[in-house]
């Protein structure tokens, strides 16, 4: 369905919207499910590891969706009926995954996100947001679409090279427990030949 919904985005706008919108983000969402099989790993780091990159995509695509979605509303010059719920409902999924990356982050990794979310860009970003909440009455919006899509989009390249660095972090860690699984099947293995080759001697 890609191609028909570029095509109507690209002829004079005639692509709805919200189907527009709906669409890529059904699609992320279920990209964002995949299961790797890692969340019931017997290594705690690891595991927790794992928990901060998957709340670091959560985080990264509401934010994407709340750009995506502000962009439409300040082009429009304010909410139409119904669309400043849409707008809460992103802002409470960003705090959610930031509540879920602060239990499992190690405090490198919170110093990281931290530094990513308040930078000149963010608190840019922060302020055409807060604007956006003081207008749930429905007032007009007088907020630059550039602007706002330029600052969002710095923020979510570094939420980008956070989940990087956390996925690096991870693959590190599965490495060092591979080696160090491969040592321990190498040794029961010379010990298992040893004790048969004693049983043999015997």
């Amino acid at each position: 369905g890609l191609a028909a919904v570029r095509a109507g985005v690209a002829a004079a706008g005639s692509g709805s919207r919200q189907a527009t919108f709906q669409f890529y983000t059904d699609r992320i969402t279920t990209l964002n499910r995949l299961d790797f099989g890692l969340d019931s790993v017997a290594d705690v780091p690891l595991r927790h590891g794992v928990g901060a990159l998957a709340a670091l995509a959560d985080l990264k695509e509401a934010t994407a969706q709340e750009r995506a979605f502000l962009n439409g509303v300040y082009s429009a010059g304010g909410f139409a009926p119904g669309e400043f719920l849409q707008f809460a409902a992103m802002r409470s999924a960003k705090q959610t995954a930031l509540r879920d990356f602060d239990r499992n982050a190690t405090a490198e990794q919170k110093a990281g996100n931290a530094y990513v979310l308040d930078t000149g860009a963010a608190r840019e970003a922060a302020y055409f947001e807060q604007v956006a909440l003081n207008s749930a009455d429905g007032r007009h919006l007088q907020v630059n679409p550039q602007s706002w899509w330029s600052a969002l989009t710095t923020v979510l390249d570094g939420m980008l090279q956070m989940q990087r660095h956390v996925g690096s972090e991870i693959q590190a860690r599965a490495q060092t427990l591979q080696s160090g699984s491969t040592q321990r099947v190498l040794i029961l293995t010379l010990m298992a030949l040893l004790c048969i080759a004693g049983a043999i001697l015997l």
